[in-house]
């Protein structure tokens, strides 16, 4: 095989590499950001089913104003966000790190700590939904206003989020470094105490 042959080779072998990377990145911010769109989309859906027919009528109507795009708005405050910046190295970062890695966002997947960005999500749809249904009348106010504020983290199912999604970006973290990690698994544990 020629020279010329082989540099083309490599040049292509390069751009896959490269390709695989950045999917691997995307997904890394698309599915986790989806997965919180759905979950809010049944949160704002059970609230309306809560009213009476009419009201709820009217209420679900408007789901799709809080909810399009909010898994794009998700993404900017997580990835473009809180979590920017230069990471530790592979098996030296402490789960209190803020940077732009999986692990990072997994170890900050919890209601009830300092940098939660569970906290600063759902701020965010309390926003979105306050402005879309601030001018229905009082009782589809209370339902789909107070109620969503108020629903997380209190609310069992929304406990259940943390585990699941530090599990799935500690996969992403795995999966971006397979080569650094070898046969072991990132974890929020405290470095020194177990801490991957």
């Amino acid at each position: 095989m020629s020279n010329v042959k082989l540099l083309i080779m490599a040049v292509i072998l390069c751009c896959l590499g490269i390709s695989m990377v950045q999917a691997c990145e995307g997904e890394c911010r698309k599915i986790p950001t989806a997965n919180l769109q759905k979950k809010y989309e049944k949160i704002l859906n059970d609230q309306a089913n809560t009213l009476s027919v009419s009201d709820s009528k009217k209420a679900k109507k408007l789901i799709s104003k809080v909810t399009t795009g909010l898994d794009k708005s998700f993404s900017k405050l997580i990835f473009m966000g809180k979590f920017r910046g230069t990471c530790a190295k592979i098996g030296n970062r402490p789960p209190t790190e803020i940077c732009g890695s999986a692990k990072s966002v997994a170890c900050h997947a919890k209601w009830n700590i300092q940098d939660s960005w569970l906290v600063d999500v759902q701020k965010l749809v309390g926003d979105r939904v306050e402005q879309v249904y601030g001018t229905q009348k009082k009782v589809i106010r209370d339902a789909m206003i107070k109620n969503v504020k108020n629903y997380c983290p209190k609310n069992k199912a929304c406990k259940s989020w943390e585990k699941e999604f530090e599990a799935m970006m500690l996969g992403f973290e795995k999966q971006e470094h397979q080569k650094e990690y070898g046969n072991k698994y990132p974890n929020c544990l405290p470095l020194g105490q177990g801490g991957i």
